[in-house]
């Protein structure tokens, strides 16, 4: 997904938490989720029902994920939000934060699935995570063979790793603790 649109799943797009169809540029593409995001997504919407539910919040919206404003309304989260979020959490201080976007997020991902090497990706796999339709990597125009499949999962299953996340269910967020606690 490029993060200058609406950085959630569509929830009607979204088919068992394990792959998804995102708009992009006018074309529709599949987007493959990782085991370590789809347990995430899953823990995520759980949290999201047990807070709504608590705080009898009778709010919907078309995505996942989402913000709620002052008045408890949905708000789609989106490239403003997200930058003004790493402008301030960003953790080196010492960079001009004013050059971190949320694209660099995606030129990270490239990067990562251009230097991995088990399995090394070709260029039309990368190109088809990142979603470069000109390539034909648009829903209805190409194919994805087992093999091909396997790899693209090998690396998206092998980044949270990479980038020091964890499933440990220690260090995840509790809304039973959270009452608890209050």
């Amino acid at each position: 997904m490029r993060p200058t649109h609406a950085l959630s799943l569509e929830k009607q797009r979204c088919y068992g938490v394990k792959q998804a169809i995102h708009s992009d540029k006018g074309r529709y593409r599949v987007i493959y989720l990782c085991d370590y995001l789809q347990e995430s997504i899953r823990y995520y919407l759980s949290i999201q029902q047990g807070l709504l539910t608590q705080l009898n919040i009778k709010t919907t919206s078309p995505y996942l994920w989402f913000l709620l404003d002052i008045d408890n309304q949905a708000q789609v989260l989106n490239a403003k939000i997200m930058r003004q979020f790493m402008h301030r959490h960003w953790p080196y201080n010492d960079s001009d934060t004013n050059n971190i976007v949320p694209y660099c997020l995606r030129h990270a991902f490239a990067q990562m699935a251009q230097s991995h090497t088990h399995p090394q990706l070709t260029t039309q796999q990368i190109d088809r995570l990142m979603g470069h339709s000109s390539f034909g990597e648009h829903l209805g125009s190409d194919l994805c063979f087992p093999n091909n499949k396997k790899a693209l999962f090998a690396f998206l299953n092998h980044l949270p790793e990479k980038l020091y996340f964890t499933s440990d269910a220690s260090t995840r967020f509790s809304f039973n603790d959270a009452v608890e606690a209050s």
